[in-house]
């Protein structure tokens, strides 16, 4: 049974075809692909095996206050900004505001690793950790680890001067929380820092989005793969929305790099050192 262009379905597995070559559809792909077909986001999807009791109040209240919602009662805003549907957490409910994320989103981690030199294959690392918690812990706890191992250079000839970071911190800010919003959740696979001794890299499970280009996002044109991540973000993190990330990193640091790999479904972010030298 052909099921749309180049996806066919026989004896229960999933093929497609490209040139005279045939291939079965990995469960991940074949997701993504009916999720695209139906306009479904990832993070609107609902996770059957929660309830409220997986919900955290503490984070979600200071989350209620932040909006100044007047009358609205709990379980309004918990419908209108799509953090339950019924009495189950959404996907975005779960990564910003569950109680242990990972026991329902369990690629919904970051690895940080701090290698020694500037290549990949290297089996000499200083540091190594794996990031878990919510949206807000992710965050604070990955800059911390590599605000931590970049070293600082003097810009003023005053020795008792503040010193400077070799990578300045907006553009870590910016690239880590756009890596964590616009991230495929439909690719079971963790965001990856890498640490070398002249760069920093962020890898994003997941190609840009419909028909975004790395020159579109330089522009400053954006489209939302998780739009409840990204409306409900702003009261959670320093994050406007407005598309304007990518073009304040290039104006602090022109020479970052962006690369979209359409083949290993990622992309990433290359951020060089700004050391004198």
């Amino acid at each position: 049974m052909r099921l749309k262009r180049g996806l066919v379905k026989t004896k229960g597995i999933y093929l497609t075809k490209a040139g005279s070559d045939k291939r079965k559809v990995s469960p991940d792909e074949l997701r993504r692909l009916f999720a695209q077909s139906k306009k479904l986001y990832a993070d609107e999807e609902i996770l059957p095996k929660t309830d409220r009791m997986d919900l955290n109040m503490e984070l979600f209240y200071q989350f209620v206050e932040g909006l100044k919602s007047g009358d609205l009662n709990l379980e309004t805003i918990l419908n209108n900004y799509n953090i339950m549907e019924g009495s189950h957490l959404t996907l975005a409910g779960n990564l910003i505001f569950g109680m242990i994320p990972q026991k329902f989103s369990p690629s919904f981690y970051i690895d940080c690793i701090y290698i020694v030199g500037d290549d990949i294959s290297s089996n000499h690392y200083l540091s190594e950790k794996r990031l878990k918690g919510t949206f807000k812990t992710l965050y604070e706890d990955s800059r911390r680890f590599i605000v931590s191992q970049l070293k600082h250079f003097q810009v003023e000839e005053d020795f008792n001067s503040n010193g400077k970071l070799e990578i300045d911190e907006i553009v870590l800010s910016e690239l880590i929380i756009n890596a964590m919003i616009h991230r495929d959740y439909h690719i079971n696979a963790p965001i990856k820092m890498i640490m070398f001794d002249d760069r920093v890299e962020i890898i994003n499970p997941g190609k840009l989005t419909n028909s975004l280009t790395v020159d579109k996002i330089k522009r400053g044109i954006s489209i939302h793969r998780n739009p409840i991540l990204n409306s409900i973000a702003r009261y959670v993190l320093k994050y406007s929305g407005r598309g304007s990330g990518i073009k304040r990193v290039l104006r602090t640091n022109p020479n970052v790099e962006f690369i979209n790999d359409i083949d290993k479904e990622e992309f990433r972010c290359i951020i060089p050192s700004q050391a004198l030298g």
